[in-house]
């Protein structure tokens, strides 16, 4: 799955979700999504965090793309669509992503590597019983802020230096499920940077599961995920040196 969030939506805004199929193949399915502001709360004056590192319709508020897999849940394999899904659906070949331009990969820079455990919750897991997709997203959001503090800068430091962090983009890609009660381990690391955006690689292991140790490690999922450097007022910034330096310092660690 890939998220782009483009502006921000506020308490008792009112949105609205569209969806539709982009293609359909023997087994899967690519679904689009567009998040757009019908009408802002009645206490949500303009306010600063309107601004925005791209030009979007001024209502589109996100964005994503998800690769659907249709499962036979007894056996947990891959099983052809029906054939009626197709006259149901649709497709129409329309994507909803904009183009993207990822960030620089690091070239003179040693990147730190950050560990980061949980355990899976009961309150995380779908119908199927194991962890809802979306679940990981905060799971990734949380790993970063870790290892930012890890290294010293806080939330309240960046707040200090005039900076906040949001998310821009998760590309997120999922290779086994999570189930209650596995043990998780999310190895994070920059990747990428330019002058007010980041990259990290995510990667989500199971490293104990049904009370045993878990050897090697299952590799559940992979993020490539983009933050976003705003100032207090809202408006793109650079972030300190200092914090690059803490993450990912020039030549060996």
């Amino acid at each position: 799955m890939t998220i782009e969030y483009l502006r921000p939506a506020f308490a008792d805004d009112e949105l609205e979700v569209t969806t539709w199929l982009s293609s359909l193949h023997r087994v899967r399915a690519y679904r689009e999504y567009a998040v757009r502001l019908v009408r802002r709360g009645e206490a949500n004056s303009p306010r600063p965090g309107a601004e925005t590192l791209s030009q979007p319709e001024d209502d589109l508020l996100a964005c994503a793309q998800a690769d659907w897999v249709y499962v036979n849940r007894q056996t947990g394999l891959p099983a052809r669509i029906p054939a009626v899904v197709p006259a149901l659906f649709a497709p129409n070949g329309q994507s909803t992503l904009p183009p993207h331009r990822p960030d620089p990969p690091l070239a003179d820079r040693a990147a730190r590597e950050f560990h980061s455990q949980r355990r899976v919750q009961c309150y995380e897991l779908d119908p199927m019983v194991h962890v809802n997709n979306a679940v990981y997203l905060n799971w990734l959001q949380q790993a970063v802020f870790a290892a930012c503090a890890e290294v010293g800068w806080t939330w309240p430091r960046l707040l200090a230096s005039g900076v906040v962090i949001v998310q821009r983009r998760h590309e997120v890609e999922y290779f086994r499920p999570a189930r209650r009660d596995d043990e998780i381990e999310i190895v994070s690391r920059v990747v990428g940077w330019r002058r007010v955006t980041g990259t990290w690689q995510q990667d989500v292991y199971c490293v104990r599961r049904d009370g045993q140790p878990v050897e090697p490690p299952l590799h559940l999922a992979r993020d490539y995920n983009q933050g976003a450097f705003l100032s207090l007022d809202g408006r793109p910034t650079r972030l300190p040196p200092e914090m690059i330096e803490a993450l990912a310092p020039v030549g060996d660690m």
